[in-house]
This record gives structure tokens, sequence and C-alpha cells, in this order.
């Protein structure tokens, strides 16, 4: 695996997040893409993590993210329907789509809101199991896994384990 998630994306670049998952991997996955301009919408957790890796970023309203963007890479999130609009108004304007998946559950269902089925042009995901859920589920729509960027920085702040003993690191508020 050494393509790079940048490799993959247009300028300018749409992003709209909701959800805290996704937005991590995107933002990981984004963070030294210097070359690329940004058009952001966030909401909901995206937006403090977004303002905290970018706080010189201006996030915009969703309609002005998404004019003049090459591409979009999205979330797909249940916590909004940001996202989902977004691909909507993509999918209207002839601008390429992709969606990240940070979980293994409910893969169809994220892309129809209000019984509205909007797919995007191709999957991003971190993980082999993902990978083989969205192939299996999604059939016919292009997936890419890439290393989990926003997991190794995670990892990477952990101290060393004393001694002898089991570990568990959860990531996620439980």
């Amino acid at each position: 695996m050494t393509e790079s998630p940048q490799d993959f994306l247009s300028s300018p670049l749409s992003v709209v997040c909701h959800d805290a998952g996704a937005a991590n991997l995107i933002i990981a996955w984004l963070k030294g893409a210097f070359s690329l301009e940004l058009r952001p919408h966030m909401q909901g957790p995206a937006l403090k993590i977004w303002k905290y890796e970018f706080p010189d970023s201006v996030v915009l309203p969703l309609e002005v993210a998404i004019q003049e963007s090459a591409q979009l890479i999205s979330g797909t999130g249940w916590g909004s329907a940001a996202e989902h609009q977004a691909r909507v108004l993509a999918r209207d304007r002839g601008v390429p789509t992709i969606a990240v998946i940070d979980h293994w559950v409910n893969y169809a269902d994220r892309f129809i809101r209000d019984g509205i089925k909007v797919l995007p042009d191709e999957l991003w995901v971190a993980d082999e199991w993902a990978l083989s859920i969205a192939r299996k589920e999604i059939p016919g729509i292009p997936v890419r896994r890439f290393e989990n960027r926003y997991l190794q920085r995670q990892v990477s702040k952990v101290s060393p384990v004393p001694g002898t003993g089991v570990v568990l690191y959860v990531l996620e508020p439980v």
C-alpha cells in the first residue's frame, strides 16, 4: 500500500464532514497536502476537529464549498444530512465524489436520506475489514484502502507499556 490519498485528490477540493470518525481520517490524509485548495464545510464534532487542525481555514456554507470544486470528499455519518446533501449538490453539478467510511456497519444505509439514495463515485476506507464489507455491500463502486494515519498518530502518542501485562486502548468514547 504505497499510494497516498493525495494522489487521488483534485483541487479545489470540497471537504464535508459532520461526525468525528471520518473527519479524523480525512484530516489526517489531508495534512501536508499544501498543493490542494480546500473548501471545507464542517458541522458538529467535525467542526471542532477541523478548527483545531486548520485554525486559519475558513469554513464555508455548504453551497459555497461545493461551487467551483473539482472534487468532493465527505464523511458518511449518521449525525446529520450535510454529507448526503453535499453528494446531492456535487452530483447535480457533475463534481466527482469520494465518501469515507470509518465504521463496519450499515454501509448501504449511509447513502440514503428521506428515501433518496445517492452513492458516491468512490469509497475510501482505512482497514481490510472495511474494504471487504464495502466491496460486498456496495458492489460496482470502486473502493480504495489507505493507511489509517489518524490511528498511527494516536498510537504514536501512547507511552510504552510499563513492565508486563495487557493494555486495552480505546479510541472511541464509550
